[in-house]
C-alpha cells in the first residue's frame, strides 16, 4: 500500500440508457421495474458474492490487528435511486465528462478505509428527463483482492456469511 493508487476506489462504471417514447407501455413504471428487477438479481448475486454486501472491520485486541470483511455487522449493498434533470445528450453529446455525472455514482471521492463505514458496493439508478443512467461503485480493496483471499477454500478464514436481505 505504498503508492496512492493503492488507496482510491476501483474507477465506477456506469450504463446509459434511453427511455422509451412516451405513451410506450414499458414507460409506464419504468424506474420502479427497474429498481425491482436490480435489487431481487443483486439479492440473488449476493448469494455469491456475499463480501461485497459487508464493510471492513479490524480487530484492534490481536496483535498484529485483524483485517476482515464482515458480513454479520453490516447493513448491506447500497441501492440508490436519484433524479435529475439532465438530458441523455446532454452527457452523451459533450467531448469531455460532464462534473455533475460524478455525482451518479456514490462511492466518488471514498478512498479504501471508507469501507468501513460505507458500503463496498453501491448501485445508483439516476432517472433523467428521457433515459436512466445506472452507475456501480465498488470498494478497490476487495475489488482487487487475491484470489487466494477470496477462494472457496478460504472463504471461512476470512469472510462470515450471512442471508443478504436488501
Amino acid at each position: 500500500m505504498g503508492s496512492c493508487h493503492a488507496f482510491r476506489t476501483l474507477h465506477p462504471k456506469g450504463l446509459l440508457y434511453t427511455k422509451p417514447p412516451p405513451g410506450d407501455y414499458c414507460e409506464q413504471n419504468l424506474i420502479n421495474n427497474v429498481l425491482v428487477r436490480l435489487k431481487q438479481s443483486l439479492s440473488i448475486a449476493l448469494i455469491h458474492f456475499y463480501p461485497l454486501a459487508g464493510r471492513f472491520a479490524t480487530k484492534i485486541e490481536q496483535n498484529p490487528r485483524s483485517h476482515f470483511v464482515d458480513c454479520n455487522n453490516s447493513p448491506g449493498a447500497k441501492v440508490i435511486h436519484a433524479a435529475v434533470d439532465i438530458s441523455v445528450p446532454d452527457i452523451d453529446s459533450p467531448t469531455y465528462v460532464l462534473l455533475v455525472v460524478q455525482s451518479f455514482f456514490d462511492h466518488e471521492g471514498a478512498i479504501n478505509y471508507d469501507g468501513h463505514t460505507r458500503p463496498l458496493l453501491s448501485i445508483q439508478v439516476t432517472e433523467l428527463v428521457n433515459g436512466v443512467f445506472i452507475g456501480c461503485s465498488i470498494n478497490h480493496a476487495i475489488a482487487e483482492a487475491p484470489p487466494s483471499a477470496i477462494s472457496s477454500t478460504h472463504c471461512p478464514k476470512y469472510f462470515k456469511a450471512k442471508e443478504i436481505i436488501i
